[in-house]
């Protein structure tokens, strides 16, 4: 198994990864919130194994989209019914003032394979997503 290549979560996102050693870089495409690609950085543990375990962040400001916030996925590569995928949990930070911090970051999880959902599976999945914009 190897991280390196192009992925997709159920919601339709597709992030890019590049592992150089222990450092991950890419993009990532949201079907969630903001436009065009974002940079992705990382690490990941570079002895490929069953469940090898990687980190990735992704500030969500290019050229077009500054949504003032950030996600952080943490999880791990396995082979699960036959496919390569990458589990993992996610903390999105976004700006609030002092007295809303209690409300600035969300907790979830995304499951990425190597194939996009279909439009209809994307879809169901991101009326149950908890962060819209």
């Amino acid at each position: 198994m190897n991280i390196n290549g192009v992925w997709y979560n159920e919601l339709g996102s597709k992030v890019i990864i590049k592992a150089s050693g222990q450092m991950l870089t890419g993009t990532y495409q949201s079907a969630v919130g903001g436009q065009g690609v974002f940079q992705m950085t990382g690490m990941v543990d570079p002895v490929q194994a069953a469940g090898q375990t990687f980190g990735m962040v992704v500030v969500w400001n290019n050229s077009t989209s500054d949504l003032q916030s950030t996600t952080a996925w943490c999880g791990q590569l396995q082979m699960i019914n036959g496919q390569e995928t990458l589990t993992t949990m996610w903390l999105l930070n976004q700006t609030t003032n002092p007295a809303d911090n209690w409300e600035s970051m969300l907790i979830g999880q995304d499951v990425f394979t190597r194939n996009a959902p279909p439009g209809t599976t994307a879809k169901k999945a991101m009326k149950k997503h908890p962060y819209k914009r």
